[in-house]
């Protein structure tokens, strides 16, 4: 189940939106203040008090007597701003238009022009009519800019109030284009649009937040946050709208700690205000915290106290009901979210009822289209599928603009526009699809089924389109998290589908959905590099877009390791900020002048069941996994089979490979019994095999290699060391005896099938077939921090011995002790097609970005610079058909669902390396030296990747000592598996001349027959 989507009130405050709301706006006057009579200025100081009645008709009287033009014009716009001031804004618009009309052809300075034009866009707005208010303030802006510098405040304020009228239209890309117009604009004249550059600032990272582009709009809203602290932390008002918007952020993070932290904040605020000094709106704003925290608190599951908040929001929205409507409704929807929660149904609809009542009094439909989604939600939990499936369908007509189906399985075009953002549609659509599962279940449907399986097809689209906005990887993982689930689903209604009907199809379809739940950020990168190596894009764009990535994981490195003042924090996330609006701006350019390539870096071309099987042998064969909520489905492919089913999850799956992993690393921690590790290994290494692999009945006669495409917490499991047989007690620690699965399969490794097909296409042009290696050495013994995690590198005993030994087998270059640095690894890396670094190597839990392998440490303390982290892999560009990391912990990281373990190894893939060989767990230095010397000495007899690693894994077994998993179960191959393809220079130069002596032996054997 999906959560509801909540409703969080954020309202326009008096600073950040007083030019909208209240039409403040001084005055920009060519006559000066002093020449006004006393009369005049009787009224004005009756405006300022509040008494627009009695000002106004003084203006009238004044206005009635006045001969100057320019002087009656100022006058009756001034009677229609009062008029707005007591809402009167229908009153107020005919006043201003009949006033502009009447004047068009006088000589009216620009400055009154332009405010009258802008006057009639408040009045628009407050009528809701934002269309036109957007026409009238951009109207404003042509007729200021005849007289005004683009930066001058008013034309500022005027791209403002249109950027909140956008908002208010739910067109929230073109909401972006005008803040960072404002940016811009506030950029060049801070001193003075301080406020308009923090809000916009602020405003822009919560529209990125409610996008999903988190990545992004973390960077916005911490600056937004801190600009405002930094020179309005007198401003109540602006410091309440930068915890809105950063309650916002932590709301799509789903961190109800830090929700309840911000609304809290903003609270305290306005009740730090005596009630004398509160005026009306502030109420409002008291109420809308308290419906935040409520959030927060029940995030928190504190519903209680949540309940409490939900009720002061509404006690406060009812006093003002008449302007408070769709706040009100609001209230009642969250509470209605509440009691599903809790499961008091009949509570829930009640409140979720009254929400509907209110939201279309307010008539605004993107709004009631979320509480009859919400709903349905609640009809949903009670399998009331029919009822739940009306309320989806009247959400989709409401949300969905020219959507108007009552057919309740039809579905908008994935080219139609919604009045909201496009994630809370993909949740409607998401939801639908699983009543209708359900209720094909439940009536034993076909074609409910069928028509769950579209409706997935068509959120699949939208995901993907979403997903292309994106500009971070971070935005794009986060998506990917939060799709992941709906992708399981719709493999879970596929083959529900193959089950009924038998039809392979569906099978293929489950199988297509498992794909999508996978790795598509990496695929995306891969795809990317190879697009731009076949569509020769031009070297210095290509220079342009490395420079400025290169600056920006710099950057975000010293935003990670800062521990200067939260004001030197916040000057490198506004660099930041404009850098990554360069590199957009860059990559927006060529691919809107490169269609081609734009469709190859995007397209998604799922692999197909039957091209996978031609390019399979008779002994090799694919085991695809996903994990899901409640089964782990399978899937595997044989090049004259394919089967597929699920394993119910009714086991401890995280708890059994984590006990694993624990009990074979930590074979020389001398500390702890390793008798009871034994123990531990022998019983899960067991029922880990007839858990997830039993199931799948794979004939081990027929299969040689065995490809694994893991899957979640699945990722950090050594499937080698699974065990294929209960180990008898008395056998308990005789390795060399046990039943591994690796004595099966040569078993290799992937992200998905096809990053697996994409990798294999990559054609890299190296200047030398040869290897680089680098074996560094490390003299500080003295620990570091990065971030929090502590940093020791001791001395490695037998890196430098064991590449020297390498380089004896392969012909290539070696960078050993103190000349394997960082700098000529980043030199030279791109012209070597083969490239080994033993060394050691360090995942990052706290930020996978920060994970890193280091070259050579010479000095006293670590230095951080001779550190290679996974954020710089992302920016280079290899030609490596290997990568050997001969190191600790290269094939392990954080875990991001939807996308797989953001490691080292994942980061040279991105890089471009076709194959990875890559570590689980740290090594030790020893025996991973003999380990890989002896991998390297079958390559070297043409031997595949993945059989190269199996031979040498299984000398390792066979010597006894060395039987144990911990030496060799914990090295893995990623990647292109097949035999490396070696022509170093010297095999070049000896085929040359072959060609050449074949070439003069032609000659002269012709030239003796013509003779």
């Amino acid at each position: 189940m999906k959560l509801f989507l909540k409703k969080i009130k954020i309202s326009y405050s008096k600073w950040a939106f007083s030019a909208l709301l209240n039409g403040a706006i001084g005055l920009c006057l060519l006559l000066p203040f002093g020449l006004l009579g006393q009369l005049e200025q009787q009224a004005d100081s009756l405006s300022d008090m509040g008494a627009y009645e009695v000002a106004n008709k003084l203006y009238i009287r004044l206005q009635e007597g006045e001969r100057d033009v320019i002087k009656s014009f100022e006058l009756n716009l001034k009677i229609a701003i009062n008029e707005q001031r007591q809402n009167q804004d229908e009153k107020a618009s005919e006043r201003i238009k009949k006033l502009i009309a009447e004047n068009e052809q006088k000589d009216i300075p620009d400055s009154l022009f332009g405010l009258a034009h802008h006057k009639l866009g408040v009045s628009a707005y407050s009528l809701q009519n934002y269309a036109a208010a957007i026409e009238h303030y951009q109207q404003a802006i042509r007729i200021r800019s005849n007289s005004f510098p683009e930066t001058h405040p008013d034309i500022v304020k005027a791209y403002r109030n249109i950027a909140g009228c956008y908002e208010k239209l739910s067109k929230l890309d073109q909401a972006l284009v005008v803040y960072e117009k404002i940016i811009e604009l506030s950029e060049k004249n801070s001193a003075l649009l301080q406020t308009y550059l923090t809000l916009a600032h602020l405003r822009k990272g919560g529209i990125l937040a409610k996008k999903g582009a988190i990545q992004e709009a973390d960077y916005y809203i911490k600056a937004g946050v801190n600009l405002v602290e930094q020179y309005a932390n007198e401003d109540f008002y602006a410091l309440s709208d930068a915890y809105n918007q950063a309650f916002l952020y932590q709301y799509e993070l789903k961190n109800g700690t830090q929700m309840i932290h911000y609304a809290q904040k903003s609270l305290n605020l306005y009740l730090s205000l005596e009630e004398s000094e509160l005026y009306e709106e502030d109420y409002y704003e008291i109420a809308n915290a308290h419906n935040n925290l409520a959030i927060g608190y029940e995030f928190q599951q504190a519903y209680e106290q949540a309940i409490s908040h939900y009720q002061k929001a509404i006690a406060i929205n009812v006093k003002h009901k008449d302007i408070r409507l769709p706040y009100l409704a609001d209230n009642y929807n969250n509470l209605a979210d509440l009691y599903r929660e809790k499961e008091q149904f009949s509570l829930a609809l009640a409140h979720i009822q009254q929400a509907i009542k209110y939201e279309k009094e307010a008539g605004v439909p993107q709004e009631l289209a979320i509480e009859y989604y919400n709903r349905g939600e609640i009809y949903f939990e009670q399998k009331k599928y029919e009822q739940a499936l009306l309320d989806y369908q009247k959400a989709l007509e409401l949300y969905v603009l020219d959507f108007e189906d009552n057919a309740k399985y039809n579905n908008p075009s994935t080219n139609s526009q919604q009045r909201g953002d496009k994630l809370s549609l993909v949740e409607i659509l998401a939801d639908k699809a699983a009543i209708l599962y359900h209720f094909g279940v439940e009536k034993q449907s076909e074609s409910l089924l069928k028509t769950a399986l579209a409706t997935y097809d068509t959120t699949a689209v939208f995901i993907d389109q979403i997903r292309i906005s994106f500009q971070s990887d971070a935005s794009k993982n986060f998506l990917a998290t939060e799709a992941k689930s709906i992708y399981e689903d719709a493999v879970r209604a596929a083959l529900k589908l193959y089950q009924t009907t038998k039809k392979i199809y569906f099978k293929e379809r489950a199988f297509e959905y498992a794909e999508r739940s996978k790795a598509l950020v990496l695929l995306e990168a891969v795809k990317e590099n190879n697009a731009k190596q076949r569509m020769g894009i031009d070297a210095d764009w290509l220079t342009k877009e490395k420079d400025l990535k290169q600056q920006i994981a710099h950057l975000e490195q010293a935003l990670f390791e800062s521990k200067e003042a939260e004001a030197k924090a916040n000057a490198i996330r506004l660099e930041i900020i404009d850098l990554q609006q360069q590199l957009a701006y860059l990559i927006e350019e060529l691919e809107a002048t490169n269609p081609s390539y734009y469709q190859l870096k995007y397209e998604v071309q799922l692999p197909q069941i039957s091209a996978i099987q031609q390019t399979l042998t008779a002994e090799e064969a694919i085991l695809e996994y996903l994990v899901g909520e409640e089964n782990i489905y399978w899937f595997f492919i044989q090049a004259g089979d394919f089967k597929s089913g699920s394993i119910a999850l009714n086991f401890p799956l995280k708890q059994w490979i984590e006990d694993v992993r624990f009990s074979i690393s930590s074979k020389n921690k001398n500390t702890l019994n390793q008798d009871s590790l034994a123990r531990v290994y022998a019983d899960l290494g067991y029922r880990l095999y007839e858990a997830i692999i039993v199931p799948i009945s794979i004939q081990v006669k027929d299969i040689q290699s065995l490809r694994i495409i893991p899957d979640g917490i699945l990722g950090y499991l050594p499937f080698d060391a699974l065990l294929t047989e209960k180990i008898n007690k008395n056998l308990i620690g005789n390795y060399a005896s046990y039943p591994f699965l690796h004595h099966n399969f040569q078993i290799s490794y992937n992200y998905s099938i096809a990053l697996s097909q994409e990798m294999e296409r990559i054609q890299h042009t190296p200047k030398h077939k040869q290897i680089l290696a680098f074996a560094p050495i490390f003299k500080s013994r003295r620990a570091a921090k990065l971030g929090t995690k502590d940093i020791s590198l001791p001395p490695l005993l037998s890196n430098v011995r064991a590449t020297k030994d390498l380089l004896q087998i392969y012909k290539g270059k070696g960078y050993l002790k103190e000349a394997a640095s960082k700098l000529n690894f980043l030199s030279e890396a791109k012209d070597y097609a083969y490239l080994h670094l033993a060394s050691h190597a360090q995942m990052n839990d706290e930020n996978a970005n920060y994970s890193f392998i280091s070259f050579s440490q010479l000095g006293d303390s670590i230095n951080k610079d001779q550190l290679l982290f996974v954020n710089e892999l992302y920016n280079m560009k290899l030609n490596a058909d290997m990568v050997v990391l001969s190191a600790c912990e290269t094939g392990i990281g954080e875990l991001k669902e939807g996308e797989g373990i953001i490691s080292l190894a994942r980061a040279f893939s991105y890089a471009g390396a076709k194959s990875i060989i890559t570590s689980l767990w740290q090594v030790d230095d020893q025996k991973t030296g003999d380990l890989m010397l002896d991998y390297y000495r079958h390559l070297k007899k043409n031997s595949s990747k993945n059989k190269a690693l199996h031979q040498a894994k299984q000398s390792m077994i066979e010597s006894g000592f060395q039987a144990h998993p911990y030496y060799w179960a914990g090295f893995i191959a990623i990647g292109d598996i097949r035999q490396l393809e070696e022509r170093n220079n010297t095999i070049w130069m000896f085929g040359l001349s072959g060609l050449l002596l074949s070439a003069l032996f032609l000659f002269f054997w012709k030239r003796r027959r013509g003779n």
